[in-house]
């Protein structure tokens, strides 16, 4: 019978290793439980080519031509997966996992997930006993409609001592004693790690034969947030490079199951898509709650191609090269708009902030501490009201401690 299109499962190896040869499928790496098998919400296997070479060799009969001459097997694997909602402790969920792998850096809470105010807060400033957490690091606080912190994200600018923080810009209000304080896990960019690589396996079944596509000597090409309108699920979607690729069969499916209980990544966080839209100046200023629609964020991450003779397919490994983030959304007219239009005028740099959702383990958020806009901001319409298209590009923070403290961008679940 012929095989079904939809994949079954995806599952993948990482390493800091360039690998140039195939496993089999049935090798007890790529068991379950042992190689990582994602959830994903689509995937896209059309981007995988191998050249066929036209063999130049001349023939005495005009017209005979010999079989083509295999070439390059190459190409990209293109995949979506919910963001994921984060995990109620202090390990990044299985989808920040791999944007550490692919972006570099990654961060939790170094003591709990769940803290509580502690003494008298203000908007900026959080006490907080022995919190444990870094410059860079973010916290969820409160709930929406509390009068507490109203269910926001912030990242952390200052510690001031072991057991108090300041937070920027404001939040909406000061916590109380005893306020729930969720601190986040984030991902960034960084580029000093140590390079990693990844393997997949694409594991097709029908009822007697398993079908797997191996992908191996894979890196990252594209990283974007998508499907981020009100109501919908926020999702990533991953292109990868691909250093070589094939198709293999496994006779005996015993061999290699699909597994559905070691799935790894966690429920779409959703809570009615209640968030913020944040935008302020990175120097300090007030914060501004913006209405806002079609909001697009893309990392920009850009891996180098490293030629190599004694690689695979004419590939040594991947290396990271210049990654500018960059995003954009529509902004109703009656919002600052003079504000924005002069701010492209005198290149301001501002902080912005994007969050769906606002209760714990039902957060993601994007946080840009020093971005610029990059057009004049021009004219759109949204459901019938005149709005305008603001698009920014993410740069480095001022401080270069850290690579989290200066990241241009953090990925935050909370």
């Amino acid at each position: 019978m012929p095989y079904s299109s939809a994949p079954t499962e995806l599952r993948y190896l990482s390493g800091t290793t360039f690998n140039k040869t195939h496993t089999v499928a049935d090798n007890a790496a790529w068991a379950a439980g042992t190689a990582t098998s994602l959830r994903i919400e689509s995937l896209d296997t059309t981007g995988l080519v191998q050249e066929g070479i036209p063999n130049p060799e001349l023939q005495t009969n005009l017209s005979a031509r010999p079989a083509n001459v295999p070439g390059l097997r190459m190409g990209s694997l293109k995949f979506n997966t919910s963001v994921g909602s984060a995990n109620a402790s202090t390990t990044i969920n299985p989808v920040a996992t791999v944007c550490d792998l692919v972006l570099g850096g990654s961060s939790s809470p170094a003591t709990t997930y769940q803290d509580d105010v502690e003494g008298s807060s203000t908007s900026t400033n959080i006490k907080m006993t022995s919190h444990g957490q870094v410059v860079g690091q973010c916290g969820l606080f409160g709930v929406r409609g509390d009068g507490d912190g109203e269910g926001e994200i912030r990242r952390i600018n200052v510690i001031d001592s072991a057991n108090d923080y300041t937070v920027y810009p404001a939040i909406a209000d000061a916590p109380a004693t005893s306020v729930d304080v969720w601190n986040a896990q984030q991902a960034y960019f960084d580029a000093s790690t140590t390079q990693e690589y990844l393997d997949f396996k694409v594991i097709k079944l029908d009822d007697a034969t398993p079908h797997q596509l191996s992908a191996i000597g894979c890196q990252v090409a594209g990283l974007k947030v998508v499907q981020t309108g009100v109501g919908e699920l926020v999702q990533f979607e991953w292109e990868f490079n691909v250093a070589d690729w094939d198709w293999e069969l496994v006779g005996d499916k015993a061999t290699r199951e699909t597994d559905q209980t070691n799935l790894s990544g966690n429920a779409p966080p959703f809570d009615l898509s209640i968030g913020q839209s944040l935008i302020t100046n990175a120097s300090g200023g007030t914060r501004q709650q913006f209405k806002i629609a079609n909001v697009t964020f893309d990392t920009g991450i850009n891996y180098l191609k490293c030629p190599d003779f004694a690689g695979v397919n004419g590939v040594g490994g991947w290396t990271k090269g210049p990654s500018i983030a960059s995003g954009s959304f529509d902004i109703l007219s009656d919002q600052d708009l003079p504000g924005l239009d002069a701010d492209w005028d005198a290149g301001t740099a501002k902080h912005i902030i994007l969050q769906w959702g606002h209760t714990t383990t039902n957060t993601f958020g994007i946080i840009c501490q020093n971005a610029y806009l990059t057009d004049k901001p021009n004219p759109t319409e949204v459901d019938g009201f005149l709005a305008h298209t603001v698009k920014f590009h993410c740069s480095n923070g001022a401080n270069v401690t850290t690579a989290l403290d200066q990241a241009p961008y953090l990925f935050v679940w909370a």
